[in-house]
């Protein structure tokens, strides 16, 4: 509407000209047309003046309600991309206010010793493989809240398209496997096995599973791949000292609901 009138103001002249056009033409033309005697019997009008004038004005009126109609569907169309973008808006906000997300932002592989495994309540270990004793293999995924709200994590799974090889639930001396972020925190789960069995997952992709919550305690099943393209003790010098590359890929979410029978079903998200 606003652009409509911007233009009324700029053509004004012209468009009071165009508009004392129309309406004093036909009427010029009519009053010729009714003062001229052609001397043919068939262009004699079988209608008086006052009924073609009646005539006109109808169809200017009709041209006058279709122009209207074109700007009110334009109106409609910008009403309807002003009201989409309003939507995304919503759904970004809906993203960084509501639904939870952990990011992978950091990765790191070190040996641990049983001592540590037992008595270290405040690591998140979680054993995914074959360990006994002597010094285990860690691999520890940092995650990052990067919503704008609290969030909570929970380790599910991993799983391989190996099926020999299933990232468990294992945990020694820890009473929950969950963790609770604040906006920009981060902490970390620490996957251990045997330091063979560590390097047996290069290059295989491993699916894991995160169970979110948001502040309203909605619950969220978050999945990531992860891809171990490097873990190897023979890259430093450093006795010890491990060298570890992973990619970390192929997000998705949803969000737990009840349907109409009580039951939880899963519903995918668009990130």
């Amino acid at each position: 509407m606003r652009e409509v009138l911007e233009t009324l103001k700029k053509h004004k002249k012209k468009i009071i000209l165009t508009t004392f056009i129309c309406f004093i033409t036909p009427l010029l033309i009519i009053h010729c047309l009714f003062k001229w005697y052609s001397g043919f019997e068939f262009l004699v009008a079988e209608w008086t003046a006052g009924e073609l004038l009646g005539y006109v004005g109808t169809m200017l009126s009709f041209v006058g309600t279709v122009v209207l109609g074109v700007l009110a569907l334009q109106a409609s169309q910008k009403a309807n991309k002003l009201s989409e973008k309003v939507i995304d808006l919503e759904k970004d906000k809906y993203r960084l206010e509501l639904r939870p997300f952990a990011l992978v932002s950091n990765w790191k592989a070190y040996e641990i010793e049983r001592e540590q495994l037992l008595n270290d309540p405040r690591g998140k270990y979680i054993q995914i493989g074959e360990y006994k004793t002597g010094k285990a293999l860690g691999l520890e995924i940092e995650l990052t809240n990067t919503a704008e709200s609290c969030i909570t994590v929970e380790y599910g799974r991993g799983k391989s398209e190996n099926k020999e090889i299933a990232w468990g639930k294992v945990a020694i001396n820890q009473e929950n496997l969950k963790m609770t972020l604040a906006p920009g925190d981060k902490d970390s789960f620490i996957f251990y096995a045997s330091p063979e069995f560590m390097t047996e997952l290069i290059s295989q992709r491993v699916t894991i599973e995160l169970y979110l919550e948001n502040r309203f305690s909605k619950r969220y099943k978050e999945t990531f791949v992860v891809i171990i393209t490097s873990l190897s003790d023979k890259i430093s010098k450093i006795p010890g000292k491990w060298h570890c590359n992973l990619f970390a890929q192929e997000y998705t979410i949803g969000r737990f609901e009840k349907d109409e029978n009580g039951d939880t079903i899963y519903i995918s998200e668009e990130l």
